[in-house]
C-alpha cells in the first residue's frame, strides 16, 4: 500500500515536471508510459514552457551582450606609494655643539616654526659674554672720561652708573685727578701771565709819565735855546736842560723795550697755556681713539658670543613633526654639525610619490586623474582624495629586490579626509594606493579579451 502511494506520488511529480504537453496527442498517460523514452521524445511536441524559457534565455543573452557593450568601466593603473612634502625634510643641526641641558620635545611631536627643541648648556658662553660686557663697559666709561677731559665738559656715564658703579667711581676719581693736575699747570701759567700783565700795566703808566716828561723837557729846551740866543741865560743851563731831556727820552725808550718784552712774555705764556691744553686734549683723544678700536673689537666678539648663547636654544626651522630625534636626555654631547633631529613639514603642500609598474607606464602621463586611497584611513569609511598626475620619471628605478618601477608625482586636491580640515589630516610618510585612470573599456571587451588573447596565441606553437 505504501509502495503504491509513493509510486503514484513520484509519477505525479514527474508528470508535473514534464507538463501536459509531454503526452503525445491521441494517447492517454497509461499508454504513453508503455512507450520507450526515444519513441516518446520523437512523438512528443515541444512543451510551451520550454519554448518560453528558450526565448527568454536568448533575449536575456542578447540584452546582456548589449548592456555589456554599452557599459563602460575605467581602466586603472594601481600604484602604491607614500605621501611626501613639497619641501624636503628639514634637518636640525647645531653649529657649535655642546652638552644637552634639556630636551623639550619627543619623537612625533608637532612643533611650530621657531619653537625650542633642545637647550644646550650655556654656562661657558654666558660667562664669556658677561666678561666681554664688563670689558666693553670699562672701555666705554674710560672713553667717556677721556673725551670729557679733552673737551672740558662734565662726564656723562649714562646707564653705566647703575650697572657698573665701581667702574664709574674709579673713572670719575681719575677724571677729577687729571682735571686737578691740569688746572695746577694752568694756574702756574695763569700766574705768570698775570704777573707779566701787571708788569706791562706798570710799564705803560711809566711810559705815559715819561712821555709827559719828554714833552716838558723838549719845551724847556726850546725856551732855554731862545734865552741863550738872546744872551739871557748861560749855555750851561741850556745844556743841563737838554741833557735832562735826553735822559727822559732814553728812559722812555727803555720802558718801551721792557714793555715789548713783557708783552712777548705774556704771549709766550699764553702760547704755553694753549699748547698745554691742546697736548692734554690730543693725548686724551688719541687714547680714546685707541680704546674705541678695542671697544669695536670687543663689541664684535660680544655679538658672536651672544649669538652662541642664543644658539644654545635649538629652534625648529619650520613647522612640522619631529622625527629622528638623536638626543633624548640631558647630559648628552652634541658634536658641531651633528643632526639633532629632523622636521617633517606639515603646513607645506604635499603630494604622493607612487610606483608605476613597467607594464602601465606607457599609459600614464601628466594630467591624468587619480584617486588616492590612504591606508591610514579606510576607504570604505573615509573615502579617498582626488589627485592629478604631475610628472612621470623618464627612467626606471629598482627596489631592494631588483624589481623595476617608474616614479610618478600625484598632486592632492586637499590635505584631509572628510569635511573638517582639522580632522583626518594627511601627513608626510603615510602609505597609500593611487588608482590612476588611464582610459575606459566596456564590459564586453573585458569579457572577450581572454578569448581574443587565446585565439591570438592559438595555432602558433610548434
Amino acid at each position: 500500500m505504501n509502495k503504491q502511494i509513493i509510486a503514484n506520488a513520484f509519477r505525479g511529480i514527474v508528470g508535473w515536471l514534464r507538463g501536459p504537453s509531454l503526452v503525445p496527442v491521441g494517447l492517454d498517460e497509461r499508454d504513453a508510459e508503455l512507450l520507450s523514452c526515444h519513441v516518446l521524445l520523437e512523438e512528443t511536441e515541444p512543451p510551451g514552457l520550454a519554448r518560453t524559457v528558450s526565448v527568454i534565455g536568448v533575449v536575456a543573452v542578447m540584452l546582456f551582450l548589449v548592456w555589456a557593450g554599452v557599459t563602460r568601466f575605467d581602466e586603472k593603473a594601481v600604484a602604491p606609494g607614500h605621501v611626501l612634502p613639497m619641501r624636503n625634510v628639514q634637518p636640525v643641526q647645531h653649529l657649535d655643539g655642546g652638552q644637552v641641558a634639556e630636551v623639550l620635545v619627543k619623537e612625533g611631536d608637532w612643533v611650530e616654526q621657531g619653537a625650542p627643541l633642545v637647550v644646550l648648556d650655556s654656562t661657558a658662553p654666558l660667562a664669556e659674554l658677561n666678561g666681554l660686557r664688563a670689558r666693553a663697559a670699562a672701555l666705554a666709561i674710560e672713553i667717556e672720561r677721556l673725551k670729557a677731559f679733552a673737551m672740558g665738559r662734565p662726564a656723562d656715564f649714562g646707564n653705566h652708573v647703575s650697572d657698573y658703579p665701581d667702574l664709574v667711581s674709579e673713572q670719575a676719581a681719575l677724571l677729577a685727578a687729571e682735571i686737578e693736575a691740569r688746572d695746577a699747570q694752568l694756574e702756574v701759567l695763569d700766574q705768570q701771565i698775570a704777573a707779566r700783565r701787571q708788569e706791562l700795566e706798570g710799564l705803560t703808566r711809566r711810559e705815559e709819565t715819561l712821555l709827559k716828561q719828554v714833552a716838558l723837557f723838549k719845551e724847556e729846551v726850546d725856551m732855554k735855546k731862545g734865552l741863550l740866543d738872546k744872551g739871557l741865560t748861560s749855555k750851561v743851563v741850556y745844556l743841563t736842560t737838554k741833557r735832562q731831556a735826553n735822559e727822559a727820552e732814553g728812559q722812555l725808550a727803555e720802558v718801551r723795550t721792557e714793555k715789548a718784552r713783557a708783552a712777548a712774555a705774556i704771549a709766550e705764556a699764553e702760547g704755553r697755556r694753549y699748547e698745554l691744553l691742546q697736548q692734554l686734549g690730543s693725548e686724551s683723544l688719541d687714547r680714546a681713539g685707541k680704546l674705541s678700536a678695542q671697544l669695536a673689537e670687543v663689541t664684535e666678539r660680544m655679538t658672536e658670543v651672544e649669538d652662541r648663547v642664543r644658539r644654545t636654544i635649538v629652534p625648529a626651522p619650520i613647522e612640522g613633526v619631529v622625527t629622528g630625534l638623536a638626543v633624548t636626555r640631558a647630559g648628552a654631547v652634541v658634536a658641531p654639525g651633528d643632526v639633532i633631529a629632523e622636521i617633517v613639514p606639515t603646513n607645506d603642500k604635499i603630494f604622493a610619490e607612487v610606483r608605476i609598474a613597467p607594464g602601465d607606464v606607457g599609459h600614464v602621463e601628466p594630467g591624468l586623474p587619480a584617486l588616492v586611497k590612504l591606508e591610514a584611513y579606510h576607504f570604505a569609511r573615509y573615502g579617498a582624495i582626488e589627485g592629478r598626475v604631475e610628472r612621470v620619471s623618464a627612467t626606471s628605478f629598482a627596489d631592494d629586490d631588483g624589481n623595476r618601477y617608474f616614479k610618478a608625482m600625484v598632486s592632492l586636491s586637499r590635505q584631509h579626509l572628510g569635511d573638517d580640515p582639522l580632522m583626518n589630516r594627511v601627513t608626510p610618510g603615510m602609505t597609500l594606493v593611487a588608482d590612476i585612470k588611464t582610459g575606459e573599456k566596456s564590459l564586453l571587451a573585458y569579457l572577450t579579451r581572454p578569448v581574443f588573447q587565446a585565439l591570438d596565441s592559438a595555432f602558433s606553437e610548434r
